[in-house]
């Protein structure tokens, strides 16, 4: 609380500071504070208008603080428009998408990390896509998508069965079908 005061006397000090405000910003979501939070941040998002760490800051108190998806997806679009290599951000985006109801944007999102993203997330983009692919209808791609999964993943048949029992909408015959497929692998 000492800490934020502080920095709170200096941004009035110096107001036109983005970095001040910034760290400002950050300290209010620390205290749980995240309808300041993002006030500040934004605020030093006009200050610095291409800082994609402020997109991401405010990108995340709206969709996991504040439960906006909507507003977390309009600034996890202008972070992927500044950093179109930045793979990470485009699952927080496909994340998003899926929160709002949108699978189909999410498995475009996913398709555009895709690329960019290291061996280690495989793991990640199987289970997403299974689920966007579930949520569509599309009930022979999810078990498709999870039979890759279980390829890949070292724990096997543990990942899988965690993203099953995210997809509850999944047809029973479709589920037999998967674990007799599974097993037989």
């Amino acid at each position: 609380a000492q800490e934020l005061q502080r920095n709170a006397q200096a941004l009035v000090q110096s107001p036109k500071n983005a970095v001040l405000t910034f760290a400002v910003g950050l300290m209010y979501a620390r205290i749980g504070d995240f309808e300041s939070a993002t006030k500040v941040l934004k605020r030093a998002l006009r200050l610095s208008r291409s800082n994609e760490i402020i997109l991401g800051v405010l990108a995340f108190i709206y969709g996991n603080q504040l439960g906006d998806h909507q507003t977390a997806i309009t600034y996890l679009q202008k972070k992927a428009q500044l950093n179109k290599k930045d793979g990470a951000g485009l699952l927080l985006l496909a994340n998003s998408f899926m929160n709002v109801g949108e699978p189909a944007k999410a498995l475009k999102a996913i398709e555009q990390a895709e690329p960019l993203l290291d061996e280690a997330m495989t793991i990640k983009l199987f289970a997403m896509r299974a689920q966007c692919h579930q949520r569509i209808g599309d009930f022979a791609a999810a078990r498709d998508e999870l039979l890759k999964l279980a390829e890949v993943d070292p724990l096997g048949m543990v990942g899988v069965a965690d993203v099953l029992s995210r997809m509850p909408e999944l047809p029973d015959d479709l589920a037999e079908t998967l674990e007799t497929e599974m097993m037989s692998a």
